[in-house]
């Protein structure tokens, strides 16, 4: 197929700033890299293929019982987010629909058995 990993670095001066017009517009750094990465392929995906946009998540958030700070685990899921060519909407709009998407494919309530 054509799928392709790209890796980037930031300066963290970079992300603080980003951090901060994410908060003002009301998403996520993750959102806004999604924005980011759908808004830059999409352009090079023929219009009827779809843009899978896979992304790795924390679940300790949502584990009951809670985790202990120091608790030691791999507490992660991955989430793959479906996008056709053509979306409709702002950078912003389409960052604060991705981070809604992404709450939204988490599963809300994880039961850890043996803590």
């Amino acid at each position: 197929g054509n799928t392709k990993s790209v890796f980037v670095k930031f300066e963290s001066n970079t992300i603080h700033k980003l951090s901060i017009k994410c908060k003002e517009n009301k998403t996520t750094v993750h959102g806004a890299m999604i924005a980011a990465t759908l808004l830059s392929s999409s352009p090079l995906v023929p219009p009827n293929n779809t843009i899978r946009i896979s992304s790795a998540v924390n679940l300790r958030p949502y584990t009951k019982p809670p985790l202990q700070e120091d608790a030691l685990g791999v507490f992660v899921s991955g989430v793959d987010l479906d996008y056709r060519p053509g979306f409709e909407g702002s950078f912003w709009d389409i960052a604060r629909d991705a981070r809604k998407r992404l709450v939204k494919s988490i599963p809300h309530s994880i039961e850890i058995d043996g803590l």
